[in-house]
């Protein structure tokens, strides 16, 4: 092995492993000076990033977070949907079931409404954003198009659009955050 000033001299022909290696022992000898030194004269590689790829990678999130979410509710619509019988005799009251029922396809609406502002927001197209779900959208869009029918004259759905609309605006900019 060479000794500590030999390879001082040559930091600047160090591999990566080498320079690793060094930096390990360094550290586990308690030698701060050289680890130091090997930290210093290590070269630095420079990237850079598009300025919008905070917003992109927020978007990205956001898309994954709404799918995830609509995923979720649309599940739990159809298991009620199918079960409506047993789940209304296990409940032993309809009422309370009915209740639960209509606040998924309140959940639904609302999670498709507050999508679709913003992205309007942005001036972004929501079905280009979602067009890596293509399929999980078609079953979701089906279902939003005729909830939209049964609450036609029902403003429930739009009440919840700006809180969930404000969550939507503060999951973008911590995502921003992420990159600046």
């Amino acid at each position: 092995m060479m000794d500590t000033k030999t390879i001082q001299k040559n930091y600047d022909t160090l591999t990566v492993n080498e320079r690793f290696s060094l930096l390990v022992q360094a550290n586990q000898r308690g030698d701060e000076k050289e680890a130091a030194a090997l930290k210093r004269t290590d070269p630095k590689w420079g990237f850079s990033v598009s300025s919008m790829r905070g917003l992109m990678d927020a978007f990205n999130f956001l898309v994954e977070f709404y799918m995830i979410e609509q995923l979720h509710n649309v599940a739990m619509y159809y298991h009620m949907l199918v079960n409506w019988e047993n789940i209304t005799i296990s409940l032993e009251s309809g009422e309370a079931f009915n209740g639960t029922f209509d606040q998924v396809k309140i959940d639904i609406l609302t999670y498709s409404e507050a999508f679709k502002e913003i992205c309007k927001e942005f001036g972004v197209d929501p079905e280009r954003m979602l067009s890596p779900w293509a399929k999980q959208t078609t079953h979701i869009n089906f279902l939003v198009i005729a909830l939209q029918k049964m609450f036609k004259d029902d403003l429930r759905p739009l009440a919840k659009v700006p809180g969930l609309l404000g969550a939507f605006r503060w999951l973008i900019e911590e995502k921003r955050k992420e990159w600046e």
